[in-house]
């Protein structure tokens, strides 16, 4: 029987034996510090990396924002000035962040009464 075709040859066990073995030890170190300096490159926003991978994945970002005018559902005439002062405080309260546009007030009365949905209204 040839003995390089039952494995006995004894050139290639000498070569498996000097080839550098590397331990599990070493391969957790190596891996852990891949994931340190992976986590320090985008935690500390090396390159704006942080936020090329915050657009890539995840939700996209909100560029503007509308405030539906509020329905007094109590149908209580006297309630209107308080739903109409709501939705007024919020788009108040929104406006100034500088985080999104947010549409004016008055662009978003002419739906208070449209019988679109809000799906159709966000086209």
């Amino acid at each position: 029987m040839n003995e390089k075709a039952s494995g006995n040859d004894p050139g290639a066990k000498r070569l498996r034996s000097t080839a550098p073995a590397i331990s599990r030890r070493a391969m957790f170190a190596f891996a852990g510090t891949v994931v340190l300096v992976a986590g320090l490159v985008i935690g500390l926003n090396v390159a704006a990396l942080r936020e090329w991978f915050a657009t890539r994945v995840g939700t996209p970002r909100i560029e503007s924002i509308v405030v539906m005018p509020f329905e007094n559902l109590a149908h209580d005439p006297e309630q209107q000035y308080f739903v109409d002062s709501m939705d007024t405080a919020l788009w108040g309260d929104l406006a100034p962040t500088g985080t999104f546009r947010v549409i004016s007030f008055a662009s978003a009365a002419r739906y208070k009464k449209a019988p679109k949905p809000l799906p159709a209204i966000a086209m």
